[in-house]
């Protein structure tokens, strides 16, 4: 707040009783209304001023305050504002150049100087970072010395080779193997093609499990900005970690779980899954941004360190178990280049530049569940997949699948419960979505398993039929009723079709119904 402050000069003019009065005035502005009449006087006899000028000084603060504040205020909206502009201007721009790349020369121009005019910037600015972004296929990015193989490549072969090198050096499942090989060729795929970048995170229970061997394996197979200074491999994640983003394409950390120990690393990994995000930095006096989406695997000792929710379900999680005597003996591991990884990059390289035009259009089919977020994650990976042809698109969703159904219990309580009562009505009532579902008897299927989730709800003791009931009217505004003939009746649900709506949006699995009802409300 503003200093010094004009207020109403008492009748003495000591410096003392003008330094109270200030004390006093600030202190009271604080206070209620009401406090501050009823108290005026006594207040005012302690500093030696009249109420009237107490009062008087009050106000003057109050005000000065209001100032201060509708002040910041207006400069935070001003700040969002300009942010907001500022990421509406590079979805734009980056519209503008992926638009200008099938139009001819004269074409072009008219629609640079058009799209300069909307956005006040310089023609001649934008028309060389266009020059730049077609000549290298990325927008904005530097220079990636990946030299393609000359000839086409067959897909099929390109797989069993990436395959191949994973075996010869690392023990894992199949399901973690094949996410391994398709997540290598992904990041060889443009970032205006991807649009996501899943964070590939290899964890296991401890130490020397095979992590950081595995995340290495992977890192001479993926996409490598400067192959001549190895891949863009940090220990540990700083705050500064979007500098080394911005350079792209591919970044690896070993020790992830620290990624999640300081909220702002934490912000630009969040940030960096999605292509055109900026991460805007005051470099040398100016307001500077950096692009930090790029392809990112991390290793980390256990999967708990990243938080629930929209963080999490930024990740595909590979578990990774310790080598055992009883396991094929592996080559030892060598961290370094060589020509069978050269052969890898180069013949990735080229099977993406040749499909990369099928990627873009493709639309793969979606395993059940796999919506927003998570269908996000796998979109190229099942595209390549696909164009990789024979067994791959299965291998590949079949590898999601079990990926996904090992990371289930991530999430919310209320949806693992309408997962379970659709698998509910699927197994117990056939499908038959016209039987009343008694919350008991759903009760007691559920706690069958003597390790199921169920008998740990919070706050750590088996659900009850009313607990399940009190959740399902929460989330879905469906109320349990009386069900039953009245000399054993019972509670639960009437009509299964009320979760119908629930069933086909939120689990994109749905009651075979040739009519759906919106859920109800009430």
């Amino acid at each position: 707040m503003s200093d010094p402050i004009s207020f109403p000069s008492p009748a003495s003019s000591d410096d003392e009783k003008l330094a109270r009065l200030k004390a006093k005035a600030e202190a009271l502005a604080d206070k209620p209304e009401f406090e501050v009449k009823f108290f005026l006087a006594k207040h005012a006899a302690d500093v030696g001023v009249s109420p009237e000028q107490l009062e008087a000084a009050v106000n003057e603060v109050r005000k000065l305050r209001r100032k201060d504040a509708q002040a910041q205020t207006d400069r935070e909206k001003v700040e969002a504002r300009n942010a907001r502009r500022r990421e509406s201007k590079e979805k734009s721009r980056a519209s503008l150049f992926r638009r200008l790349k099938g139009l001819p020369d004269v074409q072009r121009r008219t629609e640079i100087e058009q799209w300069c005019r909307q956005w006040s910037e310089d023609t001649e600015v934008v028309a060389g970072e266009f020059i730049e972004y077609a000549r290298e296929g990325a927008p904005l990015r530097p220079a990636i010395s990946e030299d393609m193989a000359a000839d086409p490549v067959n897909g099929p072969d390109l797989v069993e080779m990436i395959l191949r090198r994973i075996r010869q050096y690392c023990v894992l499942t199949p399901e973690v193997e094949t996410a391994g090989a398709f997540w290598s060729l992904l990041t060889f795929v443009p970032a205006e093609v991807a649009l996501n970048a899943p964070i590939f995170t290899v964890y296991g229970p401890k130490h020397d499990a095979g992590k950081t061997q595995f995340l290495e394996v992977l890192s001479w197979m993926s996409r490598i900005r400067d192959p001549g200074q190895g891949p863009d491999i940090m220990l540990s994640p700083s705050a500064g970690i979007y500098r080394t983003m911005d350079l792209g394409p591919t970044l690896f950390v070993e020790e992830g779980q620290k990624i999640y120990q300081r909220d702002n690393v934490q912000e630009i990994f969040d940030a960096s899954w999605s292509f055109g995000k900026l991460i805007w930095r005051i470099v040398n006096g100016a307001n500077t941004s950096f692009r930090p989406f790029c392809q990112k695997a991390v290793a980390m000792i256990g999967d708990h360190n990243v938080p629930a929710g929209a963080t999490r379900s930024r990740h595909i999680f590979c578990e990774v178990l310790s080598k055992v005597e009883t396991d094929a003996p592996r080559d030892e591991w060598r961290n370094r280049d060589d020509d069978n990884f050269k052969e890898i990059r180069a013949k990735s390289a080229r099977w993406i530049a040749d499909n990369v035009a099928a990627i873009d259009s493709a639309r793969p089919e979606m395993p059940n569940g796999f919506s927003n977020r998570l269908g996000r994650n796998w979109r190229v990976m099942f595209a390549i997949s696909d164009l990789v042809g024979g067994k791959w698109g299965r291998v590949v969703r079949d590898a999601a699948l079990k990926l996904r159904r090992e990371h289930d219990e991530d999430q919310p309580w209320h949806i693992r419960a309408l997962k379970e009562l659709r698998r509910y009505i699927r197994e117990v009532h056939k499908d038959n979505a016209q039987k009343p579902v008694s919350t008991t008897a759903f009760i007691d299927w559920l706690l069958k398993d003597p390790v199921s989730d169920w008998y740990l709800y919070p706050p750590g003791r088996k659900i009850t039929a009313v607990q399940m009931s009190l959740l399902m009217k929460r989330w879905y505004h469906v109320k349990s009723e009386p069900i039953g003939p009245k000399t054993t009746r019972n509670r639960g649900w009437k009509r299964s079709t009320d979760f119908a709506e629930y069933f086909l949006r939120v689990l994109n699995d749905p009651l075979k119904l040739s009519l759906t009802r919106s859920p109800r409300h009430g």
